[in-house]
Protein backbone atom coordinates (compact mmCIF):
# COMPACT_ATOMS: atom_id res chain seq x y z
CA UNK A 1 0.00 0.00 0.00
CA UNK A 2 3.12 2.61 0.51
CA UNK A 3 4.51 2.03 -2.73
CA UNK A 4 0.83 2.77 -4.24
CA UNK A 5 0.43 5.51 -2.21
CA UNK A 6 3.94 7.44 -2.56
CA UNK A 7 3.56 6.60 -6.33
CA UNK A 8 -0.30 7.90 -6.16
CA UNK A 9 0.92 11.17 -4.75
CA UNK A 10 3.78 11.86 -6.90
CA UNK A 11 1.69 11.09 -9.82
CA UNK A 12 -0.78 13.91 -8.88
CA UNK A 13 1.72 16.41 -7.63
CA UNK A 14 3.07 15.78 -11.34
CA UNK A 15 -0.06 15.42 -13.43
CA UNK A 16 -3.08 15.95 -11.38
CA UNK A 17 -3.95 12.96 -11.52
CA UNK A 18 -3.26 9.17 -10.78
CA UNK A 19 -3.96 5.88 -12.49
CA UNK A 20 -3.95 3.21 -10.13
CA UNK A 21 -4.35 -0.78 -12.39
CA UNK A 22 -6.59 -3.35 -10.64
CA UNK A 23 -5.84 -1.90 -7.28
CA UNK A 24 -7.28 -3.95 -4.32
CA UNK A 25 -10.08 -5.67 -6.63
CA UNK A 26 -11.21 -7.53 -3.90
CA UNK A 27 -11.85 -4.77 -1.61
CA UNK A 28 -14.79 -2.86 -1.46
CA UNK A 29 -14.64 1.04 -2.88
CA UNK A 30 -15.58 2.30 0.31
CA UNK A 31 -12.18 0.07 2.02
CA UNK A 32 -10.35 1.34 -0.82
CA UNK A 33 -11.28 5.41 -0.23
CA UNK A 34 -10.44 5.06 3.78
CA UNK A 35 -6.98 3.52 2.56
CA UNK A 36 -6.16 6.21 0.34
CA UNK A 37 -7.33 9.28 2.29
CA UNK A 38 -9.92 11.64 3.96
CA UNK A 39 -13.66 10.52 2.45
CA UNK A 40 -15.46 13.58 2.15
CA UNK A 41 -19.02 13.10 3.50
CA UNK A 42 -21.57 15.20 1.34
CA UNK A 43 -25.31 16.34 2.23
CA UNK A 44 -27.60 14.19 0.52
CA UNK A 45 -25.11 12.12 -1.67
CA UNK A 46 -23.91 8.47 -0.46
CA UNK A 47 -20.15 8.34 0.55
CA UNK A 48 -19.42 5.66 -2.10
CA UNK A 49 -22.17 6.64 -5.26
CA UNK A 50 -23.14 3.74 -8.10
CA UNK A 51 -22.93 5.18 -11.72
CA UNK A 52 -24.29 3.42 -14.20
CA UNK A 53 -25.33 4.73 -17.45
CA UNK A 54 -29.37 5.12 -17.95
CA UNK A 55 -31.49 6.92 -20.21
CA UNK A 56 -32.01 10.42 -20.12
CA UNK A 57 -36.25 10.32 -18.83
CA UNK A 58 -35.19 7.74 -15.91
CA UNK A 59 -32.81 9.95 -13.97
CA UNK A 60 -33.14 12.54 -11.71
CA UNK A 61 -33.44 16.42 -13.59
CA UNK A 62 -30.52 17.88 -11.85
CA UNK A 63 -28.05 15.49 -13.28
CA UNK A 64 -25.83 15.15 -16.34
CA UNK A 65 -27.35 11.53 -17.01
CA UNK A 66 -30.59 13.53 -16.98
CA UNK A 67 -29.48 15.75 -19.67
CA UNK A 68 -26.95 13.60 -22.02
CA UNK A 69 -28.31 10.05 -20.73
CA UNK A 70 -26.25 8.09 -22.94
CA UNK A 71 -24.46 10.36 -24.70
CA UNK A 72 -21.22 12.05 -24.03
CA UNK A 73 -20.70 13.92 -21.47
CA UNK A 74 -18.39 17.70 -21.43
CA UNK A 75 -15.69 17.96 -19.87
CA UNK A 76 -16.37 19.29 -16.14
CA UNK A 77 -15.09 19.90 -12.63
CA UNK A 78 -17.16 17.99 -10.25
CA UNK A 79 -19.25 20.85 -7.87
CA UNK A 80 -18.21 23.70 -9.92
CA UNK A 81 -21.25 25.40 -8.42
CA UNK A 82 -20.13 25.29 -4.51
CA UNK A 83 -17.78 27.85 -3.19
CA UNK A 84 -15.51 24.73 -1.86
CA UNK A 85 -15.77 21.79 -4.46
CA UNK A 86 -14.09 18.73 -2.75
CA UNK A 87 -10.58 18.43 -3.19
CA UNK A 88 -9.92 15.19 -4.84
CA UNK A 89 -12.15 12.50 -7.03
CA UNK A 90 -12.02 8.57 -7.23
CA UNK A 91 -13.54 7.00 -10.29
CA UNK A 92 -13.16 3.22 -9.46
CA UNK A 93 -13.85 0.61 -11.87
CA UNK A 94 -16.47 -2.09 -11.03
CA UNK A 95 -17.54 -3.41 -14.36
CA UNK A 96 -15.73 -1.64 -16.96
CA UNK A 97 -15.63 -1.73 -20.96
CA UNK A 98 -12.87 -0.45 -23.64
CA UNK A 99 -15.33 1.25 -25.45
CA UNK A 100 -16.21 4.09 -22.66
CA UNK A 101 -13.40 6.10 -21.24
CA UNK A 102 -13.03 9.24 -19.00
CA UNK A 103 -11.29 11.98 -20.86
CA UNK A 104 -9.43 14.22 -19.03
CA UNK A 105 -7.62 17.58 -19.44
CA UNK A 106 -5.17 19.47 -17.04
CA UNK A 107 -7.12 22.84 -16.13
CA UNK A 108 -3.39 23.93 -14.75
CA UNK A 109 -2.65 24.27 -18.83
CA UNK A 110 -5.98 25.73 -19.28
CA UNK A 111 -5.14 28.56 -16.83
CA UNK A 112 -1.55 29.14 -18.00
CA UNK A 113 -2.84 30.20 -21.21
CA UNK A 114 -5.71 32.53 -20.88
CA UNK A 115 -3.92 34.05 -17.44
CA UNK A 116 -4.74 33.68 -13.76
CA UNK A 117 -6.10 37.55 -13.98
CA UNK A 118 -8.10 36.85 -16.94
CA UNK A 119 -10.05 34.08 -14.87
CA UNK A 120 -9.87 35.59 -11.01
CA UNK A 121 -11.84 38.34 -12.46
CA UNK A 122 -14.00 36.33 -14.12
CA UNK A 123 -17.43 35.81 -11.82
CA UNK A 124 -19.80 33.27 -12.23
CA UNK A 125 -23.00 31.96 -10.23
CA UNK A 126 -24.39 28.64 -9.87
CA UNK A 127 -27.52 28.27 -12.17
CA UNK A 128 -29.54 27.21 -9.55
CA UNK A 129 -29.22 28.17 -5.98
CA UNK A 130 -26.91 26.18 -3.31
CA UNK A 131 -28.37 26.19 0.03
CA UNK A 132 -30.71 29.02 -1.17
CA UNK A 133 -28.09 31.25 -2.23
CA UNK A 134 -26.72 32.41 -5.66
CA UNK A 135 -23.09 33.09 -4.42
CA UNK A 136 -20.39 34.56 -6.68
CA UNK A 137 -17.86 32.09 -7.57
CA UNK A 138 -14.39 32.84 -9.49
CA UNK A 139 -13.60 30.43 -11.88
CA UNK A 140 -9.62 30.38 -10.92
CA UNK A 141 -9.08 31.00 -7.13
CA UNK A 142 -5.73 31.24 -5.04
CA UNK A 143 -6.31 29.27 -1.74
CA UNK A 144 -3.12 29.30 0.79
CA UNK A 145 -3.08 24.92 0.29
CA UNK A 146 -3.96 25.18 -3.65
CA UNK A 147 -5.41 27.06 -6.73
CA UNK A 148 -8.96 26.11 -6.93
CA UNK A 149 -10.05 25.91 -11.34
CA UNK A 150 -13.73 25.46 -11.89
CA UNK A 151 -15.37 24.27 -14.58
CA UNK A 152 -18.51 23.26 -15.40
CA UNK A 153 -21.00 24.54 -18.70
CA UNK A 154 -24.09 23.56 -17.54
CA UNK A 155 -24.58 24.09 -13.72
CA UNK A 156 -22.57 27.59 -13.97
CA UNK A 157 -23.23 30.43 -16.02
CA UNK A 158 -21.33 33.75 -16.04
CA UNK A 159 -22.82 36.52 -13.67
CA UNK A 160 -20.54 39.76 -14.77
CA UNK A 161 -19.19 40.94 -18.22
CA UNK A 162 -15.36 39.82 -17.09
CA UNK A 163 -17.31 36.25 -15.91
CA UNK A 164 -18.56 35.61 -19.50
CA UNK A 165 -15.76 36.44 -21.35
CA UNK A 166 -13.90 34.06 -18.83
CA UNK A 167 -16.46 31.58 -19.83
CA UNK A 168 -16.31 32.20 -23.57
CA UNK A 169 -12.10 31.97 -23.43
CA UNK A 170 -12.30 28.19 -21.83
CA UNK A 171 -14.99 27.00 -24.21
CA UNK A 172 -12.87 28.11 -27.44
CA UNK A 173 -9.85 26.61 -25.68
CA UNK A 174 -11.08 23.00 -25.09
CA UNK A 175 -12.54 23.19 -28.26
CA UNK A 176 -8.97 22.86 -29.51
CA UNK A 177 -7.36 21.15 -26.68
CA UNK A 178 -6.47 17.27 -26.73
CA UNK A 179 -8.21 15.41 -24.32
CA UNK A 180 -6.06 12.18 -22.33
CA UNK A 181 -8.03 9.09 -21.95
CA UNK A 182 -8.68 7.37 -19.25
CA UNK A 183 -10.17 3.47 -19.35
CA UNK A 184 -11.55 1.90 -16.71
CA UNK A 185 -12.39 -1.17 -18.02
CA UNK A 186 -10.75 -3.89 -15.15
CA UNK A 187 -12.49 -4.36 -11.68
CA UNK A 188 -10.22 -2.48 -9.52
CA UNK A 189 -9.37 -0.34 -12.24
CA UNK A 190 -8.96 3.16 -10.28
CA UNK A 191 -8.54 7.18 -11.40
CA UNK A 192 -8.10 9.57 -8.51
CA UNK A 193 -7.86 13.10 -9.61
CA UNK A 194 -7.68 17.09 -8.29
CA UNK A 195 -10.82 18.27 -8.43
CA UNK A 196 -9.30 21.46 -7.94
CA UNK A 197 -7.14 20.97 -11.32
CA UNK A 198 -8.57 18.14 -13.38
CA UNK A 199 -11.87 18.16 -16.11
CA UNK A 200 -13.07 15.04 -16.58
CA UNK A 201 -15.80 14.21 -18.87
CA UNK A 202 -16.94 10.66 -20.51
CA UNK A 203 -17.45 9.11 -23.37
CA UNK A 204 -20.91 8.08 -25.70
CA UNK A 205 -21.87 4.73 -23.95
CA UNK A 206 -22.33 2.25 -26.53
CA UNK A 207 -25.97 -0.18 -26.07
CA UNK A 208 -23.31 -2.95 -25.58
CA UNK A 209 -21.78 -1.35 -22.38
CA UNK A 210 -25.04 -0.24 -20.35
CA UNK A 211 -24.20 -2.83 -17.69
CA UNK A 212 -21.14 -0.62 -16.96
CA UNK A 213 -20.81 0.51 -13.44
CA UNK A 214 -17.95 2.69 -11.27
CA UNK A 215 -18.09 4.01 -8.47
CA UNK A 216 -17.36 7.93 -7.49
CA UNK A 217 -16.55 8.67 -3.90
CA UNK A 218 -14.71 12.33 -2.47
CA UNK A 219 -11.82 12.59 -0.39
CA UNK A 220 -10.75 16.07 1.05
CA UNK A 221 -7.16 15.14 1.50
CA UNK A 222 -4.88 12.09 0.58
CA UNK A 223 -2.69 10.01 3.19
Amino acid sequence: MLSYTVGLLADIDRNGYAVLDRFMPCSSTAEVVGALGEVVALPGVQTVHRLTPREAEATHRNTYSKIFGTNAFPLHTDFAHWYFPPRYLVLRCVKGFDNVATPIVDGAAIVNEIGEATLARSLVQPRRPVAGKLPLLRLFKREAEASIFRWDEIFIRPATSAGAIGVNCIKELLARTERTSICLSNPGDTLVADNWRILHGRTHVPDACKERVVERAYLGALN
